[in-house]
């Protein structure tokens, strides 16, 4: 001890050191249960709470970005529906189209058709007027050619000429 002792009073170390150590040592006691300590707990609680919100910030985005995953699932899900549907719609109205063509057509064949036998009917019956009014006028023409009535129902080679 006495060596301490000597080596204090070399450096210079007296009794007051002692009484400024232990005036800091119940200062530093003093200051820690009243200020300090609370001041850690203070900072800690800040720190629970900055996590808390950063995990809760990373909790919300996650959740976000699961919605926002979902969201875009669905909206591909809408868009090919929508798409399926339009191409059905296309489908049905060329098929429709395609029905109302071909019945037309028909319809128009059919016109057509009896047209063509209207007008047959018709060159027909003109034929049998015009045949008649052939021998008519043949008969006539002879008639005045030759000076005597000829009979219309005599023909020299069957086909109504004379």
């Amino acid at each position: 001890m006495e060596l301490l002792q000597e080596i204090a009073t070399q450096v210079g170390i007296d009794h007051t050191f002692y009484h400024q150590f232990l005036t800091i040592a119940v200062l530093y006691l003093l200051l820690s249960s009243f200020y300090l300590k609370p001041f850690q707990r203070l900072l800690e609680k800040r720190k629970h709470e900055t996590e808390g919100a950063k995990k809760e910030a990373e909790e919300m985005t996650s959740l976000a970005e699961q919605k926002f995953g979902e969201y875009k699932t669905r909206l591909k899900s809408v868009y090919s529906d929508a798409k399926d549907a339009t191409s059905k719609i296309e489908q049905e109205a060329k098929n429709e189209e395609a029905r109302i063509v071909s019945q037309a057509n028909a319809t128009a064949r059919q016109s057509v058709q009896q047209t063509q036998q209207s007008l047959d009917q018709q060159k027909q019956n003109l034929m049998q007027e015009i045949s008649s009014d052939i021998k008519n006028i043949a008969a006539l023409i002879a008639d005045k050619v030759l000076g005597k009535a000829v009979a219309a129902s005599k023909s020299s080679n069957g086909n109504g000429r004379h």
